[in-house]
């Protein structure tokens, strides 16, 4: 039962960075941070060699998701 709880807890904390994802118009990067673990806590964490390590490669996407972070940082929706 226990670990039914932990799954649960960890898809919820992932659905939320991929509808982030979605909402930026980057849903591609999606299994990206699924295989980096990249959940809600550790988003706002990411830094742009984080994002560089990840294999997000493209400039103007790791711009724009770095962006995106600052802004959830500050509080931001």
């Amino acid at each position: 039962m226990e670990n039914n709880d932990n799954d649960n807890n960890s898809e919820r904390k992932w659905e939320g960075v991929r509808t982030w994802l979605i909402e930026l118009g980057l849903s591609r990067y999606a299994p990206v941070f699924e295989i980096h673990e990249v959940d809600d806590q550790v988003l706002p964490l990411l830094t742009l060699e984080d994002l560089k390590d990840m294999g997000i490669n493209a400039v103007g996407s790791r711009r724009k998701l770095y962006s995106a972070i600052q802004k959830l940082r500050k509080g931001f929706p």
